[in-house]
C-alpha cells in the first residue's frame, strides 16, 4: 500500500495544537528554569520523556541532551579534550542500578551541572578494565570486545 501524502492544509496538524505528554494525554506546559520549552508534564512534575531536550549551552548556545552534554563544544572554550565539561545538568528515566525513577516515564533531575568529563587517560584506563571484566566473565575472547 503506498502512502499518501496530504493534500491540503485541513488533512494537516495544525502546528497551533500544543504538544502533549504521550503518558498522560495532557497540553505540555512551559518548564521550570531558563529553557522555556514547552515539554513539562504537569501531571508527573517533569519533563515527558518524549521531547527533545528543551536546554541550551550557555557557551555556544546548541541543543544539549539529557545527559547535559554538548555534541557541538563539548562545554570547552579551547576545544582541547581535557577541558571538556558536560555543561548542562543531567536528567534520567532510570538510576544507576535500572530501576524506574518515579513512573520510568519522565525526566528526573539527577546530577546538577555543570561537570568535569573524564580525561582521555581515565577513558582508556576504565575502557582496559572493562575489557578485562568482559574477558573474565566469557563474553569476549581475550583482546575482543
Amino acid at each position: 500500500m503506498t502512502r499518501r501524502r496530504p493534500s491540503d492544509q485541513s488533512e494537516r496538524i495544525p502546528s497551533t495544537q500544543p504538544l502533549r505528554c504521550p503518558i498522560h494525554g495532557v497540553p505540555l506546559e512551559q518548564g521550570p528554569g531558563p529553557a522555556g520549552s514547552a515539554a513539562w508534564c504537569p501531571v508527573e512534575g517533569r519533563y515527558s520523556t518524549l521531547t527533545a531536550c528543551p536546554f541550551v549551552c550557555p557557551l555556544c548556545r546548541h541543543p544539549l541532551d539529557w545527559a547535559g552534554e554538548c555534541n557541538a563544544c563539548h562545554g570547552s572554550t579551547t576545544g582541547e579534550r581535557d577541558s571538556w565539561t558536560f555543561p548542562g545538568d543531567r536528567y534520567d528515566r532510570f538510576d544507576d542500578q535500572g530501576e524506574p525513577l518515579g513512573d520510568g516515564l519522565h525526566w528526573y533531575l539527577t546530577k546538577a551541572g555543570p561537570r568535569r568529563a573524564v580525561s582521555a587517560a581515565t577513558n582508556v584506563a576504565n575502557m582496559q578494565l572493562l575489557r578485562e571484566l568482559i574477558a573474565k566473565i566469557g563474553i569476549a575472547k581475550d583482546g575482543e570486545a
